[in-house]
């Protein structure tokens, strides 16, 4: 125990750790929410919490020591509860707070934390379920590219308007319904169950995609196409808001970099599925095989997956008696733009997106028509830039969550190097002639290094995401980071496509590599924010676990506390800061009892101001 802990009076004596979940573990007298709750708050609701269950320096238990008419909180500590500067106190939790994942306070592993109600075999097979899920409805998303010329041919398009309706309106199309769904799954998941909308989400974005193929006319397969971007927009924010309640810190940048290679694999899937059917079977036939599968594995995940309790993997709640109960509302959702790693993590998607929504829709019919590569050829080097990118993000998951665990901000540095390290492989397969012997293994290399590089940050962004918001908030900050993305994916090919027809394919196509630039940027302002954001979530989450131990303890049953109060002799009710007292005393006779009730209700630290409490979302 560092002295700093132990100077503001933190009991270091090793005991038994309770959890929600039935495990135990080492740790300090009470729980790491409990230690960071009292150097918060010197109120009276706080150390309430805490006397059923910590022994007195005299060994007699608090509340033996209430029926004997002494002050409770009396244990001859040296606790300073005045507080006449905020900033002093905000500067000594945010302290507290970043001390969980060093072992303090209370000397707990981190691997501590990980204890979890649910066993770990039954949640790494609801990360199973979840990547075989994600791995086939973003397979739909790649349907459409190998066989743009089939479908052109078909419509009677000529080459700029399969440019146009194919490559533009329709990935635009796809997206436009997935922002919307998006946002509306991760408001709604934040209170609701989602493995119950994760199979209504699926339902509503799949049958549409297998309902593809009868489609004769253009604008019918526009409408699918929308429609199925449901699916693809919906799933993203309740996958990684189970995530984040299935898993803790420690665990997250990995968990969602096997979510992230699933998509990734599943993109290349789809352009295999494409390439190698399309051509025998039709254009749509793709859409049936990828359809049928997915509903069946929902309705599998509705059976077999838990719901995990909101928090239970939060550090700042390990050890409460309190459930968490917070649900998502408007004034969550606009401070969610105050913590400024959300900003960043939400800004990179649009500009980040626009090179692989440029790769995904154009690249392999660039690669066939205007370098001379053979369809199995030009549809292999395209589905290099999914498999490069799966690899990334599974090598960017392991080696960012090394260096969070060594240093939190390491992990956005690392990630936004690897983005603009992307930029010149992809641009000399755009521009080089490609034209030579060896062309083909060239460019299918170097397509497969700009996946790699462009996809390690992947599984970081989501993790920061997760890590920076409480759990009913992360669905729709993950949300927010999807509509970003969306725009990217579906207005970024609708974009090129008008860029096209002012500068042609090349010019075009090089200004959206481009794109990776500024999303690198964008990822490294989060190495200026992450630790300070991080460590003000854990801090909101103890505010949060006071004001429900407060409710909890004023709504004792009215008979429970007369025959309490029959007991007590009226000092008593001056250390707990009651609002009335068996003789009828006016709760307004005892300034002590307005200020304890006051930091009580609010979960702030006595005579914080509110210019400290806003210093949470900074």
């Amino acid at each position: 125990m560092s002295q700093q802990a132990t100077a503001r009076g933190l009991d270091s004596s090793p005991v038994s750790r309770s959890s929600r979940g039935g495990q135990t573990g080492a740790g300090s007298s009470g729980s790491l929410g409990a230690a960071i709750s009292e150097d918060l708050s010197g109120n009276h609701a706080s150390r309430a919490r805490e006397s059923c269950a910590r022994p007195s320096e005299n060994g007699a238990s608090e509340n033996q020591k209430l029926l004997n008419g002494q002050d409770p909180f009396d244990r001859g500590e040296d606790v300073d509860t005045e507080v006449d500067d905020a900033d002093d106190v905000q500067g000594a939790a945010l302290a507290d707070a970043a001390a969980w994942r060093n072992g303090l306070p209370g000397d707990v592993a981190p691997s501590a934390f990980d204890a979890h109600p649910i066993p770990a075999s039954k949640r790494y097979y609801a990360v199973t379920m979840f990547c075989l899920i994600a791995a086939l409805l973003y397979a739909d998303q790649n349907l459409l590219a190998p066989t743009l010329s089939l479908i052109a041919k078909d419509f009677g398009f000529n080459d700029v308007e399969k440019d146009q309706y194919l490559g533009g309106w329709i990935a635009a199309a796809f997206f436009l319904a997935g922002a919307p769904a998006a946002v509306v799954m991760g408001w709604v998941g934040g209170s609701h169950n989602r493995c119950n909308l994760v199979l209504w989400v699926v339902i509503a974005g799949k049958a549409p995609s297998a309902a593809t193929y009868f489609v004769t006319q253009y604008w019918q397969l526009l409408i699918l196409r929308l429609l199925t971007g449901i699916s693809l927009g919906g799933i993203f924010p309740l996958i990684f808001s189970l995530l984040g309640d299935l898993f803790s810190v420690h665990q997250r940048a990995f968990v969602a970099a096997l979510v992230q290679v699933a998509i990734f694999g599943g993109m290349s899937l789809g352009q295999l599925i494409a390439g190698l059917i399309g051509p025998a079977w039709g254009w749509r036939s793709p859409f049936v095989v990828v359809a049928i599968p997915t509903l069946i594995l929902a309705v599998v995940v509705w059976f077999t997956v838990p719901e995990p309790e909101r928090g239970i993997t939060e550090a700042a709640l390990q050890g409460e008696d309190v459930k968490y109960e917070e649900e998502m509302d408007w004034d969550k959702t606009k401070k969610l733009v105050k913590i400024r790693t959300n900003v960043f993590m939400i800004m990179q998607g649009l500009p980040g997106s626009l090179p692989w929504g440029m790769s995904w829709a154009f690249l392999n019919d660039y690669l066939d028509r205007q370098k001379g590569f053979s369809v199995p050829d030009a549809t292999l080097a395209a589905a290099m830039v999914g498999i490069g990118g799966a690899v990334g993000v599974l090598i960017g998951g392991a080696i960012g969550q090394k260096l969070y665990t060594k240093r939190r901000r390491l992990m956005p540095l690392f990630a936004a190097v690897c983005v603009v390290l992307s930029v010149p492989s992809m641009m000399y397969v755009v521009n080089a002639p490609l034209k030579g012997p060896g062309s083909v293994e060239l460019a299918t290399f170097l397509v497969f290094c700009a996946g790699f590089t462009g996809s390690v940050c992947s599984a970081p962004i989501r993790a920061m995401i997760m890590n920076v918001n409480e759990p009913e908030t992360r669905g729709v900050a993950l949300a927010l980071h999807v509509v970003l993305d969306d725009l990217g994916r579906g207005a970024g090919p609708g974009l090129v496509a008008l860029l096209i027809t002012w500068m042609g394919r090349q010019a075009a196509f090089s200004l959206s590599i481009l794109g990776w630039i500024p999303c690198g940027l964008c990822i490294f302002g989060a190495y200026f924010t992450l630790e300070r954001d991080e460590d003000a979530m854990q801090m909101r989450l103890v505010a949060t676990s006071q004001r429900a131990a407060s409710s909890r303890a004023m709504s004792l049953d009215a008979s429970e506390r007369g025959a309490a109060a029959a007991l007590l002799p009226p000092s008593a009710y001056r250390s707990y800061g009651e609002r009335s007292s068996p003789g009828g005393a006016s709760p307004s006779s005892d300034p002590g009892s307005d200020a304890a009730s006051d930091a009580g209700s609010s979960g702030s630290p006595r005579g914080a101001s509110t210019r400290s409490k806003s210093r949470l979302y900074r």
